[in-house]
């Protein structure tokens, strides 16, 4: 007798549990731009980044003065692509990691399409769960439902083969990400949506 398989809960449907009124996320919008940021963004660092060269990107940081050491890693295109957003789709979490405790940089910016850094690490062929742990961790909870110029979520572009592991990993995070809620910077504008949700519903 063949056994039922039991269905596959989407990983956005666990992240909605983690929030009071089960609200369904806010959308994003993309970050601005100056010139420095522009400027800084090179093919130099953006090869190092690709290939996770780590060294010299840490050559690069500390060979730099402080007022220019931002001018660096602060660094987007003309599609507001920063840095962060190129390393969580294309390098491996040493380099992600050194460009956001090392480097210090921002890792709530939005490209043109409004995409988080966490959409770009689910884009990502192969699912890299300590990635996502760690953008997790850093990440303000709000960012773990933000949508992007589309409409999805970042755990939208997981592939669904592998949301049976993302999902147990979620649960997993359950306690920690609603402890980080409740004092996320985002806290004031989550309770207005969700009562502005719960009046229309």
């Amino acid at each position: 007798m063949a056994t039922m398989a039991h269905p596959q809960h989407h990983p956005n449907d666990v992240v909605k549990s983690f929030f009071p009124m089960n609200y369904g996320g806010m959308k994003s919008s993309p970050s601005g731009y100056d010139r420095t940021n522009l400027n800084s963004y090179n093919h130099e660092v953006v090869n190092a980044i690709r290939s996770s060269n780590v060294t010299y990107l840490r050559e690069l940081l500390y060979s730099t003065n402080s007022t220019s050491e931002q001018q660096t890693f602060e660094a987007c295109n003309h599609n507001s692509e920063y840095l962060i957003h190129l390393a969580c789709r294309r390098a491996n979490l040493e380099t992600i990691q050194f460009l956001v405790l090392e480097a210090g940089v921002n890792v709530h910016v939005r490209d043109g399409l409004g995409r988080t850094v966490l959409h770009d690490a689910c884009w990502r062929p192969r699912y890299e769960p300590a990635i996502l742990e760690f953008l997790m961790q850093v990440l303000d909870p709000m960012f773990l439902l933000m949508t992007d110029d589309r409409g999805h979520s970042a755990f939208d572009y997981i592939r669904k083969e592998n949301w049976s592991q993302l999902t147990g990993f979620l649960e997993t995070q359950r306690d920690l990400v609603r402890q980080r809620i409740r004092s996320s910077r985002l806290w004031e504008r989550y309770c207005q949506a969700a009562a502005r949700h719960a009046a229309t519903n």
